[in-house]
Parts: C-alpha cells; structure tokens; sequence
C-alpha cells in the first residue's frame, strides 16, 4: 500500500508540473498578444508583418486586420480618401483587394483593345457598359462601311494606377489611368494608312472608370467610362 501512495503522490507532482509550465507558456503568449500594436493598412500592403508574420493585403490574416479595421479612425487614412474608400469597399466584399483588381484591369484594358480591333462585339458585351457598347459598336460599324480596319497593337504597359474610388451605396467605381505603349493606324481597302502610323510606337494615356456592385455574386468589374487623358 505504502508503494502504491508513493506513486499516486509522484504522479500528482508531475502533473502539478505540467500544469505550473503550461500556464507559463499560455500566459506568455497572451501577455505577447495583449502588447501588440495594431498594425496600420500602409504596413499590411507593405507586406510587413502582423503577429510575427509576414502577409501581404491579399493574405487571410491580412483581410482580418483589414476587416477589424473597416472603418478607418486614424487621421493619416481620413487624409487618403482613396484608401478610406478601400476599407469600406473590402467591408462589403471580402475578396476585394487593389493589387488583384489592378492584375484585372490590365487583362481587361488588353481584351477590350484586341475585341475592338478584331470587331468582336459579342466579347465586348461581357467585359463593357451598354453605353461604352454603343460607342464602340459605332465605330466598328463606321470603319466596315468605309472599308478601313484598325490596326493597333498594345507594346506593353508603363503604369497602371486607381486614381479615384468611389462608393454609392454598394456600386463602386473605380478609376483607373493607364499609360500605355502603343502603335495604331487606320488601314484601307487598298492596304493604305489613312491615319496614324502602324509603327511608330507613342506614349498613350487613358482613363477609364471600372465598376461593380460589390454584393453582387459575380466577381467581375465592368468598364462604364472611357476618355483620354492630357
């Protein structure tokens, strides 16, 4: 019996040891958590780190701070009204990140230019308002009865930035200047190039206005605006 006590006791220390390093663990990581400084929204999209790790905006834990911080109560973001506009948008829409947008706008900018110069109108219905539609079905229409195709060709890309945000209820605008290299003539019947120059390479800049109801179920940004910039 007296064995049998000394091994019960012996078990009762162990486990009172367990139990003394455990709370210490815990209650260090707490006293760790409970310090912390919350973390801005400049430094999460500049991928510094939140809880000793690094993320970026489009990182899960990155959208929970974003989402803790939906609306924006420091005077550094008031003094942003894009980013401000940015946290109320990723409230209403949690897949919402700028970066991918940007990603979206270029691979839009580049069909809609290819779906015009090509004359395809049933692409351009996916990707643009039914006003830029009709303006871009009017032009195709104009150059078919003039026997005259565009040729344009997009060199590549020199910057791509929102410039505006906009939030009315839950439809967002977003507005984007795009600045372009590009070469682009107007070529007739006879292979003639009655404008432009199809090789000479110019410095093009565009603005263009994307928009999306952000409760919406589909995750695509439709072109309303198009106009060149100065």
């Amino acid at each position: 019996m007296n064995g049998q006590y000394i091994d019960i006791i012996f078990l009762v220390i162990i486990a009172g040891l367990l139990i003394y390093r455990l709370t210490k663990i815990l209650g260090s990581d707490i006293d760790d958590a409970n310090n912390k400084n919350p973390k801005s929204f400049e430094q999460i999209e500049n991928n510094q780190s939140i809880t000793n790790n690094v993320v970026d905006i489009n990182n899960n834990e990155a959208k929970k701070v974003i989402g803790v911080l939906a609306e924006p109560d420091t005077e550094e973001i008031k003094k942003d009204p894009i980013k401000a506009t940015f946290y109320k948008m990723y409230s209403l829409d949690k897949n919402f990140s700028p970066d991918k947008f940007l990603q979206g706008a270029k691979l839009a900018f580049e069909m809609i230019i290819q779906a015009f110069v090509d004359g395809d109108e049933d692409t351009l219905k996916n990707l643009v308002s039914k006003d830029v539609f009709k303006s871009f079905s009017k032009a195709i229409t104009e150059y078919k009865d003039k026997n005259q195709k565009v040729e344009q060709s997009l060199i590549g890309f020199t910057s791509t930035k929102i410039i505006k945000a906009d939030l009315d209820g839950t439809e967002a605008r977003l507005t984007v200047e795009f600045i372009t290299e590009q070469s682009k003539a107007i070529i007739d019947a006879d292979g003639n190039v009655v404008e432009g120059d199809a090789v000479m390479i110019s410095t093009v800049k565009d603005i263009w206005v994307f928009s999306k109801d952000l409760e919406s179920s589909s995750p695509n940004w439709i072109l309303v605006s198009t106009k060149g910039g100065n």
